[in-house]
Formats: structure tokens, sequence, C-alpha cells
């Protein structure tokens, strides 16, 4: 972000340039204004809507502490679960990784979940998955160890 001020004096006109990082000047909405209450408001309207993008940047919020939304790992895991079911494959593998590490205080983890989610994505063909995938079956995730099928 560039910002650009003038200095007018009587005898010369000045401009001098600032660059600043955009991280170093966020957008502000003051907390509990109106505009973030309506902006809160519509969002969680949109998801319970079906819009993907919506949940998708929910499931963010609550996952990531964007105020005004606290850490809530279970809305997360719902909200990344309604994402996977509007067909976001990139959230199934999300998932995956969820469930193969489980989190304190929300859920335990579940190898067998994690091993589904990841065996979903690859049946949809993203290329990263099927890295994953195979360290699954290296290791014994979600099942046995099957060195054959890990080589293919």
């Amino acid at each position: 972000m560039l910002i650009l001020c003038s200095l007018k004096s009587n005898r010369y006109q000045n401009t001098v340039s600032i660059h600043c990082p955009s991280s170093s000047c966020p957008t502000y909405i003051p907390p509990g204004s109106i505009c973030e209450g309506e902006a809160h408001r519509y969002l969680e309207r949109a998801a319970y809507l079906n819009f993907s993008p919506a949940q998708y940047k929910l499931r963010h919020a609550y996952e990531f502490v964007q105020l005004p939304f606290p850490f809530d790992m279970l809305l997360s895991v719902q909200y990344y679960s309604l994402t996977s079911q509007q067909g976001e494959i990139e959230v199934d593998m999300a998932l995956s990784k969820w469930f193969l590490c489980g989190t304190e205080g929300s859920f335990d983890k579940d190898e067998a979940l994690a091993f589904m989610f990841a065996e979903k994505v690859v049946r949809k063909g993203l290329p990263s998955t099927e890295f994953a995938m195979g360290y699954y079956m290296e290791v014994s995730v979600g099942g046995s160890k099957d060195l054959n099928t890990t080589r293919k």
C-alpha cells in the first residue's frame, strides 16, 4: 500500500510517499459496531442458506479467531462439514487432517474418519492428496498397513 501525503508551504510543495505493508494498515471496524453485527448476521444467514463461500469464511473465522468470532473448534468443524457437503474437495482433506490429530477439549482423533475423508478426496482426483493417502497406508492410519497399495 502506498500513502501519498502533500505538504504545502508558501514557497514549495513537497510530496512524500510512505510505503506501508497492508498488514500494518488493516481495515478497522470498531468492536460492537452496527456494521460488525450486521456483517456477522449476514454471513451466518448466507451459510445457513448453503452458500459455500460463507460456510468457508465462518469455518476460517472460528478456527483462527477472527473477531468477533471466538475460538470454537466444534463450530469450525461443523462449517467444514457443511462446506464438504457442497462439494469442496480441499475441505475434505482439511477434515482428514483434523480427524488425524484431533483437538484437545473438542474431539479426539479418529483415524478411521481421517482415512475416509482422505479416500474421498483421492477418488475425486486431487493430486496432492495421493501422497497423504500413500502415507496413511504406509503407517496404517485407519486400517492395516498395505505397502502394495502404497506403491500404487
